[in-house]
């Protein structure tokens, strides 16, 4: 499995999130396509090495107009549902916005619908979100763990007036997070990078077990006592088995129509996997057994949507262990333009698969067989190699 850990030496911020990922694995070509498909007001970037101590960072700067225009929650959701992302990773950024609205919701006593975002609405925050879950996304994360964050004191100034650190917002979004008290008297966690790691459920501690692959570091624009630098590992677990909940269930009056969305709704959960047994009930019954495999950190969403979606009233759950292959993808260049290869390894084994859907893709595009489409792909895999 694919593990990333966030060494929040200086903080974390959605730029320097951004920037770290970047420096780890350079999706810069793909990632800049991804981002100039959301209808925002034009902008730039620079990507710059920045001078931590005796770090060399990785620093981007989103360059944007002046003025930015506040925004409520709806008029995210429009902008990031224009954009051309994976279903998944929209929904993943607007669970980080939902968790900054709800912060703003409780700490000004408002619905949270009628938030108006300031800084985190600004068109540099929404493509500091997009661009971090993207990333997390393409790099095939299994599982992300953080160290407890350093957190500044003193006052600050914002769209609300003068206010100490951490600002209201702030306060609601640190529950369940694991923080310390630093020297310096500055913002050094902002609510964009807590939101980010909270909705991709990292876990706080020291550094998991890992065989680590890449390191990137990103830098922030000021500068601390501290290097104010945000790294990340990534690495690999080795060849141990990762625990898994098997959730099963039997039913016999469930349409094929509502199996499906059952289906759908499990994996909005955080499911693995799911598959059906067709068997033989009771009084002769034609039904089916449901098999769930999730992790513990989704077992309580997955539990519940079995429940609520389909007719069971009642399953069977145990702990398994499973083996899994480590597993990249990457993008390889072919003759007719860019594919997604998934590539795993361990055991004394090693795959490589080209992800369907972009084998689809040009097999409607070049009036082709898909048989055809992916001989000429392997051929390319190979021309790479050699």
């Amino acid at each position: 499995m694919k593990v990333l850990y966030f060494d929040c030496i200086g903080g974390i911020s959605g730029d320097m999130t951004v920037a770290a990922l970047l420096d780890a694995e350079d999706h810069e070509k793909d990632l800049l396509k991804v981002l100039r498909s959301l209808p925002l007001s034009p902008w730039d970037w620079q990507r710059r090495d920045l001078q931590k101590g005796e770090f060399r960072t990785n620093h981007i700067d989103f360059l944007i107009e002046e003025n930015q225009p506040h925004r409520h929650l709806s008029d995210i959701e429009t902008i990031i549902t224009a954009g051309d992302l994976p279903q998944k990773v929209k929904k993943k950024i607007m669970e980080v916005f939902h968790l900054l609205g709800e912060a703003e919701s409780k700490a000004h006593g408002i619905p949270v619908d009628q938030v108006h975002f300031h800084e985190v609405g600004a068109d540099d925050t929404i493509l500091d979100i997009t661009a971090a879950t993207w990333l997390l996304s393409v790099m095939d994360i299994g599982e992300i763990y953080a160290s407890p964050l350093p957190l500044g004191h003193g006052l600050m100034e914002g769209c609300h007036g003068i206010m100490p650190h951490p600002a209201p917002a702030l306060n609601e979004l640190l529950k369940g997070v694991e923080i310390f008290g630093c020297e310096e008297n500055s913002e050094t966690v902002t609510p964009t990078g807590i939101a980010l790691l909270k909705a991709h459920k990292a876990k706080f501690g020291t550094i998991p077990p890992m065989t680590v692959t890449a390191v990137g570091l990103g830098g922030g624009s000021k500068d601390f006592k501290r290097p104010n630098m945000l790294r990340v590992m990534v690495g690999t677990h080795g060849d141990t088995p990762a625990n898994v909940i098997q959730l099963e269930t039997t039913v016999d009056d469930m349409t094929g129509q509502e199996i499906g969305y059952l289906w759908d709704k499990v994996f909005e959960a955080g499911a693995l996997d799911m598959y059906l047994t067709a068997i033989q009930m009771k009084k002769g019954r034609c039904g089916q057994r449901i098999t769930v495999l999730t992790e513990d950190k989704h077992l309580d969403a997955v539990r519940s949507a079995i429940f609520r979606h389909s007719t069971t009233i009642g399953m069977l759950c145990r702990r398994e262990e499973r083996f899994i292959m480590d597993r990249t993808i990457t993008q390889e260049e072919t003759p007719f333009g860019t594919v997604r290869v998934k590539y795993s390894q361990g055991y004394g084994a090693a795959k490589a698969k080209a992800e369907f859907e972009d084998l689809k893709a040009i097999a409607n595009a070049n009036h082709m067989s898909l048989n055809e489409v992916e001989a000429v792909v392997e051929q390319q895999k190979n021309n790479n190699k050699s």
